[in-house]
């Protein structure tokens, strides 16, 4: 049942939108609002390159947990780490949220 459903919100999170900032790979928890999410940063990225303190996210209340980084994970990473593009994010916060950040345009 949990499967059928997260497919169902990846499915409708991904109907109308065309995201260059992510890919939403799979939500992995969802609790009430809150949700683990993994996210895949494209490479045109409007964050690509940024300090994660420059993301937006700690603003709206979105953690990142770790970044999967090629073959290595950054766990718990530092306000200062710059995300690249093919970052694999782990984020947890409100969906709304999260799908707010995930929906800007590339400038």
């Amino acid at each position: 049942m949990i499967n059928k459903l997260t497919n169902a919100i990846l499915r409708l999170l991904g109907k109308g939108q065309a995201s260059t900032d992510f890919t939403f790979k799979e939500i992995c928890h969802q609790s009430g609002d809150y949700v683990v999410i993994r996210l895949l940063i494209a490479r045109q990225s409007s964050i690509a390159d940024l300090k994660i303190k420059d993301t937006g996210f700690q603003e709206r209340d979105v953690t990142f947990l770790a970044i999967e980084r090629g073959s290595g994970i950054l766990s718990h990473p530092e306000p200062e780490e710059r995300l690249l593009a093919g970052d694999c994010l782990l984020c947890y916060g409100k969906l709304a949220d999260i799908e707010t950040l995930a929906s800007r345009k590339t400038t």
